[in-house]
């Protein structure tokens, strides 16, 4: 009896080989960086400046970028968007999140139900995508999704790398909050697609400012070092806790791997607030200008812009409340002014650092919340850390600083760039993961429910066999998953069928995508082998063989992105075929030699 194994590929995975960049997407600047001049280095715009305004706009059939669009922003608010990360892959039924959206924008933005453009002119039905769309005054009978807006921007940014590099980077690791949806992280995927950016994977973004933090000392030797990273955006704070350890003892006749050539890198906690950043901070300072503004004039307030006036005087005033907030972090006043607050008339005032620490002072007990809760979570106390670094562009505010040097009892280590350190990670971390750059670098281990926080387990289930089953959900990844691990599932199928991939959050399910796998049916049919006599035969013949079988073996990986993907599917045929052979006596050497590898063969 002759058994054969035959394997056929259900899903082919394509890998690219272009250079990478990393992409700090802050919701008030974008930072990126790509490879110059034999280093990854921060890539300038066409203001020769480090950092990118995070706005796009329209103007009839024009469209403008990042400062650009900033500057028009005050004249045609209705015309210009910013924060769009921040409604991509967001529910148009998520009023918390549209609520969180109005209060970083501080007016009424026009925010409607997106849905999917008809192409018949005869078609008056609309179909929901119950996603956000962003309507403009330019043209208010076109809606933008924002994960539309967003890809025009990774354009942007991929052209912009273009220019200062001459390169044509492709493929991109963009830094995510830690407070990201899966479903927020695939649709920044998705967005980026549009305009031909590749997202090879999501990190957050104290991840990568850890990364760059360890690679640039070149590891911490045989010690073990801990680090904390507490970054302040513009929307949200998170607090991340590492844990460094030495490589391996390399094994003697073995090259070690670069990627983990300096150590290993645990994450041990992450955790985030959506309501404290550098946005809340000046809209804390904007209520305080406008209730001295409204005092002094008795005239209306701006806030939150319920008229084309008023939003206008709305961008002027969380200008002057950010340039307060700016001031105050290196001096104990600023002397500001709000522009337009009414028709032809300007508020000039003055804040101190000391008026900004008491009315904000919630928002920094918040603050440090969070970073009791990471400690917490880590298992360390803040006595056991090496570091502690800040980081973002609103960790300068000097009240911030007091604090944490209060909680820890010994200064902040104030070493990283906190502007650039995030982009900067963030591409060594895609590039080495991705084997991209060559470099000693560690291994970093995190949970797939780290980067995945409030999710219990990830499942899958297949298509019902019939209309009368239900789908079965199995945990696929849990409590103990790490990022990029993998995890292999047989089943016994005759067709093609569907895979559900769903996460589990307090017992109930929610779907994350479905992968169709095809080619089952028809793989069966085709796979030809070799009958003994040489021809070509079909394995149809063999299938009523008793000791016939064949699996689907498909394998799911926790991408670099926090996301479980389907990475591969194969069929798998086990046949038999009765095979007789005349036995031959008194054989010389010769043909001895030949029949042994005729049954080798076999």
């Amino acid at each position: 009896m002759r058994f054969a194994h035959v394997v056929v590929a259900l899903t082919l995975v394509a890998i690219s080989h272009a250079a990478m960049m990393g992409l700090d997407l802050g919701s008030d600047f974008i930072k990126i960086a790509a490879p110059k001049n034999n280093n990854i280095d921060i890539v300038l715009n066409e203001q020769s400046h480090r950092k990118t305004d995070n706005y796009v706009g329209f103007r009839g059939d024009e469209r403008y970028f990042a400062a650009d669009a900033k500057s028009l922003a005050p004249r045609f608010p209705d015309n210009m968007f910013t924060y769009v990360n921040q409604l991509v892959g967001v529910p148009f039924n998520n009023s918390e999140a549209l609520t969180r959206y109005s209060a970083l924008w501080r007016q009424k933005a026009t925010v409607v139900e997106a849905s999917k453009p008809t192409i018949d002119p005869n078609e008056t039905e609309t179909k929901s995508l119950g996603t956000v769309g962003l309507r403009t005054g330019a043209n208010p009978s076109i809606t933008y999704t924002a994960e539309t807006l967003q890809g025009m921007l990774f354009g942007y940014l991929r052209s912009l790398v273009k220019k200062d590099t001459g390169s044509r980077v492709r493929d991109a690791t963009v830094t995510v909050p830690a407070a990201f949806s899966v479903r927020q992280r695939q649709a920044l995927i998705d967005a980026a697609s549009l305009t031909g950016v590749n997202v090879v994977g999501t990190v957050h973004a104290t991840t990568a400012i850890a990364l760059q933090y360890g690679m640039k000392r070149n590891g911490f030797g045989n010690q073990t070092f801990r680090l904390m990273i507490v970054d302040v955006g513009a929307t949200h704070i998170d607090v991340g806790v590492y844990e460094f350890s030495p490589p391996k003892q390399p094994v003697k006749g073995k090259r070690s791997k670069k990627a983990e050539a300096l150590g290993f890198m645990d994450t041990k906690a992450i955790v985030s607030d959506l309501t404290v950043g550098g946005r809340a901070m000046d809209s804390c300072l904007a209520e305080l200008i406008e209730n001295r503004f409204v005092a002094a004039t008795k005239l209306p307030r701006v806030l939150p812009g319920d008229s084309l006036q008023k939003r206008k005087a709305v961008i002027a005033l969380m200008r002057a409340a950010n340039k307060a907030k700016e001031v105050l972090s290196a001096n104990k006043a600023a002397n500001v002014v709000a522009e337009g607050m009414a028709p032809n008339k300007d508020f000039p005032t003055t804040i101190t650092r000391e008026e900004f620490e008491t009315e904000c002072a919630p928002m920094f007990q918040k603050a440090m919340n969070v970073v009791e809760q990471a400690i917490a979570e880590a298992g360390v106390k803040m006595q056991d850390l090496d570091a502690v670094e800040l980081s973002g562009g609103a960790s300068r505010v000097p009240k911030l600083i007091d604090d944490l040097t209060a909680l820890r009892g010994a200064p902040v280590d104030r070493t990283v760039n906190a502007d650039e350190a995030a982009a900067i990670g963030a591409a060594f971390y895609g590039g080495v993961a991705n084997g991209r750059f060559r470099v000693p670098s560690f291994s970093i281990r995190e949970s797939l429910f780290t980067a995945l926080r409030g999710i219990d387990t990830v499942a899958f289930a297949m298509s019902p066999k019939t209309e009368k089953d239900t789908l079965q959900y199995r945990t696929l990844f849990g409590e103990a998953s790490r990022i990029g691990q993998l995890k292999s599932v047989t089943v016994n199928r005759t067709a093609n069928f569907n895979i559900t991939v769903a996460h589990n959050v307090s017992g109930e399910m929610t779907t994350d995508y479905i992968v169709k796998i095809t080619g089952v049916d028809s793989g069966l049919r085709s796979v030809k082998y070799y009958e003994s006599d040489g021809e070509l035969g079909e394995l149809s013949t063999v299938l009523n063989h008793p000791n016939n079988s064949h699996t689907i073996r498909v394998e799911f990986r926790a991408s670099e992105s926090g996301l479980v993907v389907v990475e591969s599917a194969e069929l798998r045929i086990n046949y038999m075929q009765n095979v007789t052979r005349q036995n031959k006596v008194n054989l010389t050497d010769e043909e001895l030699e030949e029949e042994t590898n005729k049954t080798r063969a076999s």
